[in-house]
């Protein structure tokens, strides 16, 4: 049976990150359009508890805070892209995901890095969240779908 979650990813002013399509260029359909050395806020939000509050991302630890809302759990933290290099033209990273479910579901999210002084990141479509689905494969889950949801800049 698959189980399923999202991901919600901010900049640390609150504001939209972006993600383009990639067609089949790369190994993924879509990439996050991130900045090196920026500090970006995470939400992982579904029904059921995750089985610890640390969540790992590209190798690092982050703890994760429990919010309850409308049945479902939102974890949130914080994370810096301040030790990645800038991706190189026509090449792709990933943003590594290791989300506490079951011991470690890997989430690997195709992602382009760009320098902050570039004006890349804002260009794409908005991101809202990210649904990955997932099952249970012999004790281990195992990554099944991912697909990018499209938001709108709201102004105040």
């Amino acid at each position: 049976m698959n189980e399923s979650f999202s991901i919600e990813i901010t900049t640390e002013h609150d504001t939209a990150v972006y993600y383009k399509e990639d067609g089949g260029r790369f190994s993924g359909k879509q990439s996050l359009k991130l900045c090196a050395n920026c500090n970006y806020c995470i939400k992982i939000i579904r029904k059921e508890e995750l089985s610890s509050t640390d969540l790992m991302v590209n190798g690092v630890t982050v703890f994760l805070q429990l919010e309850e809302k409308d049945g479902n759990k939102i974890y949130s933290s914080t994370f810096n892209t301040d030790l990645i290099d800038i991706t190189k033209k026509n090449k792709r990273d990933v943003l590594a995901l290791q989300v506490p479910i079951q011991g470690g579901l890997q989430v690997g999210l195709q992602a382009k890095y760009y320098g902050k002084s570039k004006g890349h990141c804002t260009w794409g479509t908005v991101l809202k969240s990210i649904s990955v689905q997932y099952k249970d494969s012999e004790g281990i889950p195992m990554v099944q779908d991912i697909r990018y949801r499209a938001g709108r800049i709201t102004t105040t």
